[in-house]
């Protein structure tokens, strides 16, 4: 991942250059250039201590503007083997190991409340009714459908082996055969349980890989139903632009907005810092934020591409014959960084798409 940051006065007369005389209208920001990098994808086929016993690696295709690396949770169902994959952006497609929207497109999901889908860790669908189960990173477990993960049975807690915590999960997968719960873990381990206590069959043993692939780049397994061969999926994520780390970003702040006053006199306005969940949203690797946009303070002749700079409370229109097709307000999607959602994600997504159109050329979404 490839970082810009612009600051202080220096951003300033950057700004200033870039408005070509026009009034800056911005503060301090911090902003990251995302580069988009193909992710080599593929599964393998085999047994829960040998992942590629019965197959080796192939390819493995996602939706049309996903990658492999979009996934936080993969299950088969039991009753057909149809392979269900979870997204990063709240939506959920069906298909087979190799074309993972064979049969549906993506369509949206439902997760239990105060949950995102970054907080999932893994998924599984029971053999026995196609129940489909949702791990998540804070230790709890909820029961459901496809597009209702909470559907049948809101979170409650489950437990892991020792010295294992839920970050460690990287698949977890459900025997058709007699729904026994199957937990892999980065370390290279798998154990087995139930939904609620992961070792409670089997203490954590060793795992060999799918040949040339390592536990730290699986993104999903699952069990297929109809004879228990479990599916692991691969890709190298940690690729520079596969699957933006911010997390690996000590100063992340959204700057107070410009000219808003502090509600105690002589003192500036905090800065609002970006929470865990607006950070997964953000991890969606065609999701780019760009640096050193501006607003132009003058209108523009119908035909030019402006500097465009994506501020709260501030509308901007497509400037083209005829002028105001489209409008895009700004706050729609602000009001929600702090507490993302599968909507607000939406409109975050839609706000970038709409820039694109609009300036008809790579857009600039500034946060601050």
């Amino acid at each position: 991942m490839n970082t810009t940051t612009v600051s202080g006065g220096g951003q300033q007369n950057l700004l200033h250059r870039r408005m070509r005389g026009a009034r800056a209208l911005l503060l301090s920001l911090l902003a990251v250039l995302v580069f988009i990098v193909p992710v080599a994808a593929e599964v393998s086929s085999g047994t829960s201590r040998d992942l590629d016993a019965y197959r080796t690696p192939y390819p493995s295709s996602s939706p049309q503007g996903y990658t492999l690396c979009d996934i936080v949770g993969i299950g088969i169902a039991g009753s057909n083997d149809h392979v269900y994959v979870w997204y990063r952006n709240g939506m959920v497609s069906s298909g087979t190991t190799s074309d993972l929207a064979r049969y549906r497109s993506p369509q949206p999901y439902r997760l239990p409340q105060g949950r995102s889908p970054g907080d999932i860790v893994g998924i599984g669908i029971a053999g026995s009714n196609d129940r489909v189960y949702a791990w998540y990173r804070d230790g709890t477990i909820s029961a459901g459908s496809s597009t209702d993960l909470a559907q049948y049975r809101a979170p409650r807690a489950y437990s892991l082996p020792s010295g294992k915590s839920p970050d460690s999960i990287v698949g977890i997968g459900i025997a058709g055969s007699n729904d026994r719960v199957y937990a892999w873990y980065a370390d290279g381990t798998v154990s087995s349980g139930t939904s609620t206590d992961l070792d409670a069959a089997a203490p954590p043993q060793s795992v060999s890989n799918a040949q040339g692939f390592s536990s730290a780049q699986i993104v999903g397994i699952a069990i297929a139903g109809s004879n228990d061969h479990i599916y692991a999926w691969y890709a190298d994520c940690a690729a520079t632009g596969a699957r933006p780390q911010f997390k690996m970003i000590q100063d992340v702040v959204i700057p107070s907005q410009a000219g808003q006053a502090s509600s105690k006199p002589g003192t500036a306005a905090p800065p609002a810092t970006l929470s865990p969940a607006t950070l997964e949203a953000l991890k969606r690797p065609d999701f780019k934020i760009i640096a050193d946009a501006a607003t132009p303070s003058t209108p523009q002749t119908p035909g030019e591409n402006p500097d465009v700079k994506l501020s709260p409370g501030t509308t901007f229109t497509q400037l083209s014959t005829p002028q105001a097709t489209a409008a895009l307000n700004a706050s729609a999607w602000q009001e929600r960084l702090d507490d993302i959602t599968q909507d607000g994600l939406a409109v975050l997504n839609d706000s970038m798409e709409r820039l694109n159109a609009m300036t008809q050329k790579s857009a600039t979404l500034r946060i601050e």
